[in-house]
Formats: structure tokens, sequence, C-alpha cells
């Protein structure tokens, strides 16, 4: 159900109520005539009420047209405003007439209310003009020319360069044309104290002055769900920042993040849009302006959009005019590098207590557990490429785990070596300084960046799976793992706890050592409820489709096959 406050919150406390119904020319605190009715003298105010914080309406030639938006559209519609039922009426006809898109409406019938209104007081030719003249909007009319080397320089000082204006099509101005509430035309031209520049879209531009008293202006018509960055986003990706503004999308950009914004912090943000960012992106993140519009703004919709997952980042400024969005936190010496590290310790505040959950899990090697009777070893076998799979399969004994072994034990070398099959090998430092590793004829990429390689063990004992390391460990030639090498037994944890600490312990580490190398997760049958369960099946190789699509790096899966049994 629609909420009173949220209706005030998206029309500016009713102001842009009265402008959409009272369709004649008035100003905020000045008097004109009311359009409803044949209104001889200028005796009708619109004004902020500084005991309720709303705006109101007050004719003092006729008592109809006395108190705030809700009380104007009930008037409009024959609707009572202390009737619950047709209070909430008139917040979805304020809600449809003005497009505020606010989700979770009723099973009201609006055309049938729109039926029922009562214009009858109204001046139908003043409807009909303004409607004709919406449809006879002319297209924008501007001329370009190249970037003179102060405006290169003023976007340069937010780190934006040639190349992402292009990329996002911003133009500079050399004049532009419109008309003014009067339909006079005019043409304002771009000086060098005062630029202008364009935001372009096929059937409207959007004009920035950053130097003017009118800093925006719009000329054409502007389509419905529009979103400024929306086709220059990756088909998937890590971090997705939603904004407040065009320039911030574009600093945002020009420092590598991907970043989009909905016209302005206060604008809706439609929920079923997250949703399919959501499948897109990892991480959704409001980064809007410190000041107190900003604020108010990121934390309504953080509210919104709770469900999905949506995070908040609050940038380290004063919240003056100067220093208040992420363009003034990048000219002002701010880096990327800085904004992830904002970014890591959201992470580490979110996943707490997985990580007081994956540390018992952690192979010790400082401590090795006790060894109990040995048991028989199972291997994998196959290689991939990043954002994909590998399936790894086969019965006991089959080879998988020497295979497996070979694989890591490649992976884990930092310095090219060429494939051969030497035994003697030369460690210094724990490094790789003279002979090559085994890695059975096949080919595997060295890890020459030290990204992560993770491997997650589902169904063998912490004894059986430091033994099988410790000989990776040995096969590649160091004496102990290097620092982005983590292993974990996972035995210990329910299934559904296996997959969540998988998801959040990856993302962790790609973002702590810049990426991640390899994957491995050894027994993914038991991160489900029945290998032959398809819904599950399905479900979970989607989800880690998405997660290798994301990281760019490959999942090696293995299944283990139980004898005389198959897999449907």
């Amino acid at each position: 159900m629609l909420k009173k406050d949220e209706i005030l919150f998206k029309t500016n406390k009713g102001l842009d109520v009265f402008r959409h119904f009272v369709s004649c020319e008035w100003k905020v605190n000045s008097n004109f005539k009311n359009p409803f009715y044949d209104d001889k003298n200028a005796s009708c105010n619109i004004y902020l009420d500084k005991k309720s914080g709303v705006y109101k309406i007050n004719d003092f030639g006729d008592e109809r047209f006395k108190g705030d938006c809700f009380s104007l559209v009930g008037k409009l519609y024959k609707l009572d405003c202390k009737d619950p039922l047709d209070f909430n009426s008139i917040l979805e006809i304020i809600n449809l007439e003005l497009n505020l898109n606010i989700t979770n409406r009723s099973s009201i019938n609006h055309e049938n209310i729109i039926h029922q209104a009562d214009f009858s007081f109204l001046p139908r030719e003043a409807v009909t003009i303004e409607k004709e003249e919406e449809e006879k909007e002319s297209p924008p009319i501007y001329q370009t020319k190249p970037f003179s080397f102060k405006e290169i320089a003023f976007w340069f000082s937010y780190k934006i360069n040639e190349a992402v204006l292009l990329k996002y099509k911003v133009v500079s101005l050399e004049s532009f044309s419109g008309n003014n509430k009067e339909g006079k035309p005019y043409t304002i031209k771009s000086t060098i104290k005062e630029p202008a520049f364009a935001y372009v879209n096929e059937q409207f531009i959007k004009v920035y002055r950053p130097f003017s008293n009118q800093r925006f202006l719009f000329f054409g018509i502007k389509p419905e769900g529009y979103v400024f960055g929306m086709e220059q986003l990756p088909a998937r990706g890590d971090i997705l920042f939603i904004t407040g503004g065009e320039k911030d999308v574009l600093s945002l950009a020009a420092n590598g993040f991907f970043a989009i914004c909905f016209n302005s912090e206060t604008a809706n943000i439609p929920t079923e849009t997250i949703k399919k960012l959501s499948y897109r992106f990892k991480h959704i993140v409001l980064l809007y302006d410190v000041d107190a519009t900003g604020i108010k703004a990121a934390h309504h919709h953080l509210e919104q959009l709770k469900t999905l997952d949506v995070k908040m980042i609050s940038l380290p400024l004063k919240g003056s005019k100067e220093e208040k969005d992420i363009s003034d936190f990048f000219r002002i010496n701010g880096s990327a590098q800085k904004l992830k590290e904002m970014f890591t310790k959201i992470l580490i505040k979110l996943y707490s207590e997985t990580f007081s959950m994956l540390k018992p899990c952690e192979i010790d090697f400082n401590n090795p557990p006790e060894i109990p009777e040995a048991l028989i070893k199972i291997n994998e076998v196959t290689i991939g490429s990043a954002g994909n799979l590998l399936g790894i399969t086969g019965g006991e004994g089959t080879g998988k785990t020497n295979f497996l072994g070979a694989l890591i034990a490649g992976a884990m070398v930092t310095t090219h070596c060429l494939k051969s099959n030497k035994e003697s090998i030369t460690v210094e430092n724990g490094i790789v300084i003279e002979g090559d590793i085994d890695t059975l004829g096949v080919y595997v990429k060295p890890n020459t960046n030290g990204k992560a390689i993770l491997y997650y063990d589902t169904e063998q004992s912490e004894d059986q799976l430091y033994n099988n390391l410790k000989k990776v460990m040995k096969r590649s030639g160091q004496a102990l793992p290097p620092a982005w090498f983590k292993g974990y037994c996972l035995t210990h944890l329910s299934r559904q706890e296996r997959l969540k600490v998988i998801i959040q312990s990856m993302d962790k580490f790609h973002h702590e050592f810049g990426g991640i190398q390899l994957v491995v997760i050894d027994g993914i049958g038991d991160l489900i409820r029945s290998l032959n369960d398809e819904s599950d099946s399905i479900w979970l190789i989607e989800e880690l489709h998405r997660l290798a699509g994301i990281y760019k790096t490959c999942i090696i899966c293995v299944l283990h096959l139980v004898p005389n049994c198959r897999v449907s």
C-alpha cells in the first residue's frame, strides 16, 4: 500500500503535485487567479507551511481550495481525504498521474476513478492547449564544437579524459536554442567563463553549464526509464555504483568503475531494473552526495531496495558545495584504490560472521592434524578457460587426485616454466629458480600476478586434505604455501553453509589479492541435497557459472561417483 510520506518525498513536499494539476502560471508565495473557476481577483496562493513542512494551497475567494496536495486531488476527483479507501485512491492517482512508479500498488481500478473525476469547473480549453503543445514539442537544436584546452582541463580535474567523454556521448556546445516559459525563442552561446556541455541522447539532450546560475537544461523528450550510463555497462561485472549525476558516472568510469545514475538523487529507482542488474553484477552500491539531500535520498533508496542486498558508501567529504560527491572526491586527490578500500571495509564487516565460521576450517600447516588410518584417494581430470566451469568426474582409483595436484602445483608457479619432466628442482626462498613443474603434460598458466588460488574440500578428512596439499607443496617446490593460496576442509559444515562460505570467501579474496587465478571445489555433489534433484543441480551450476563470469576465473568442479551408481 502507498504511503503519504513516500508521495511527499518524491514530489518535493507536494509542490510537484500542485505544479501538475494547477495548470496556470503561478509562483510560490505569490497570489494568482485560480484556474478551476472564473476567478476575478488574484486571491489564490500556494506556500510552504512551516508547521507541517509541506506545500499547501489557500484561496481566500473559495473555501473549497484550502489544504495540502491530497486535499486538492480529492476535490478534483470527488474523493474524501478522511475516508481511508478514498485517501488510498488519492495516493494511487498521484502516483499514476506523476509517473512516480512506486511499486506495491493496490488493485484499484484507476481508469474508473479517473473517469469519475469532476472537472466541470476546470476550463477544458486550457487542458487541450497544453496537450497539443506537448505533442508538438520540437527536437533539440544545438551546435557542437571541439573541446577547448580549458574545457579539457575542467573535465580532467575530475580525472575524466576525452576518451570517456566520447564513450558517454558528451559534447562541447557552441550554442543551443529553445523557448522560454512565454513561448519566446532564445539562443545561448557558450563562452570561456560559462562553457556549455551536453549529454546527448537520440530524443533529447541535457545541457550542463557548470559555472552558470542555471546549470541544467533539458531539450526534447526524455524516454521513460532512461538511465545514464546503462548502455556502456558490460554484460557482467563486480561492482556497479548508482550515483547522483552524470559527471559522477563519468568520473567513476574514468577511474575504472562501472556506474549509472537515474537523472537525480531523488528520482525513483525502479525495483525491476535493480533486479535485472543484480544478476549481472555481484554488488550494487549507492554512492550519493554527502549533503543533507543526498544522505536522505540514499537512506530512502537503501530501505526501498533492501530485499535486493543493495549497499551504500558514505564518502569522507565535508558535505559542502565544493566537496560533496564522488567527482569532488577524485578532484581532491581521492583515488580508485581508496574507494576500493572503503568498499572492502564493507565486505569485512558484512562477512565477519562467515569468516569466524570459516577460520576453524582452514588447514594449519604449522599444526597438522593427527594422522588416522589412510583412505583411498580420488582424482579429477580436465582444464578450462576464464569465465567457465570445468567438470571432472570418475570412479575410485582413476588418478584424479594426482592429476588435480599437478594442475594446482602448476598454477602456483609465479614464473613461466617450460613443460618437461625434470626430477631435479632448485628452490631458493620458496621460489623455483631452476627446473620445471611436472604438470603431466598439461599446460597451466603461471600465477605471475599472485592472484588467489582457492581449494575447498567437502569430503576428505583434515588429515587427508593436509597430506594431499603437502604433496602439492612439494611438487611445486615450496615448503609452505604463499599467502594467496587457501585450502579449506568443509566437512564440518552443513551443505547450506558450505556454499555460502565459498561464495563470500571468493568475493573477499578477489578484492584482497586483485583477482582469482583458480578455484577448486572437490566434492561438488556435497553442496546440494541430491545429485538427481534436477532443480537443485541446475541452480548450483548457474550460480557457479555466474561467479566464474564475475571473477573471470576457472572453477574446477570435482564430482565423486559411488561404485555401481549412475548420475541421471
